[in-house]
């Protein structure tokens, strides 16, 4: 199945990430691997700390939409922060680039499915720890991770998203049926995700605002919706950007709900460089690290 919802300005912008980065993690050698998800072959890069006791943590991240799993490797360093920290890190790939994140634009993929039988194929060859599976994405890996989250909160300890919103399709029909932590990174002036909801670039569908989707996780968890608010140091004043921190507190079953709301911030991944993007994505924020943000949200967290 073929996708068609990108306008050329996107198109140009898909290309552009598809160039190399300036600075990239050792991504390693190994060739993808596979899986079967009933009749079709899926594969994905599995990259494990050596010298390490298994069952490893275990943290899933889910490429944006036309990108690839080696593109999602080099872009977000989650395999050297791996080989620090010791765990495991897979990253899938997308038939076609895409995820079906529950628009109908991206419809057609079981990939729910996929994400299911790779964490019972890691968890019954002893590689990942029951107790602490993790699922990462950006934009339309970020909504496919949200829509994980709906489905599978049973294997899942808890997700993060960046520059994504939930569809509108999968807010209504989700029912997560156990407590899900939840971090959502999202840039006020992203013109491809829209803070406020609606319609997105191109035919990409609609999507639920920031605000209705991270309000959908913290009552699920039972929090209290009057959230506590914290701004990070400004610590460059160069990117036109200011992080501000949502915690929403008395979450039930010791549940965690942030946002984290890059004011300025646009359709970009906090703290790597622009490079050749230059301003086509909006402002990217370097206050942060958003690997690190993610993997410090996920580390201590277990079921």
């Amino acid at each position: 199945m073929r996708y068609h919802f990108f306008n050329p300005t996107t198109l140009l912008v898909l290309t552009l990430l598809a160039l190399p980065w300036s600075s990239q993690a050792d991504i390693g050698s190994s060739d993808p691997q596979k899986i079967m998800v009933g009749a079709v072959e899926r594969s994905y890069l599995l990259r494990k700390p050596e010298g390490t006791k298994e069952p490893l943590p275990l943290l899933i991240f889910l490429h944006g939409g036309s990108q690839s799993a080696e593109l999602a490797e080099r872009h977000t360093e989650f395999t050297h922060l791996a080989k620090q920290d010791n765990f495991l890190v897979v990253y899938p790939s997308g038939i076609e680039g895409h995820w079906s994140d529950g628009r109908s634009v991206v419809a057609g993929n079981d990939d729910v499915a996929f994400i299911s039988g790779l964490i019972d194929k890691l968890i019954n060859e002893h590689l990942a720890d029951p107790h602490r599976i993790y699922v990462a994405g950006a934009s339309n890996g970020g909504m496919m991770a949200q829509r994980i989250g709906c489905e599978l909160s049973a294997k899942v300890t808890a997700i993060a998203s960046v520059i994504a919103n939930m569809p509108k399709k999968t807010i209504s029909d989700c029912k997560p049926t156990h407590p899900l932590s939840v971090l959502m990174i999202n840039g006020t002036d992203d013109t491809i995700m829209p803070w406020d909801g609606g319609k997105m670039g191109g035919k990409g569908g609609h999507v639920a605002s920031t605000t209705e989707t991270i309000q959908f996780w913290a009552k699920h968890n039972g929090c209290n919706l009057q959230h506590v608010r914290e701004p990070l140091p400004d610590l460059n004043s160069n990117d036109h950007s200011v992080v501000v921190r949502h915690t929403f507190v008395g979450c039930k079953n010791n549940a965690q709900v942030d946002l984290l709301k890059v004011k300025g911030g646009g359709h970009t991944w906090p703290g790597r460089k622009a490079g050749v993007l230059g301003k086509m994505l909006g402002n990217t924020n370097q206050d942060m690290q958003a690997t690190s943000v993610i993997w410090n949200f996920f580390q201590p967290k277990r079921k």
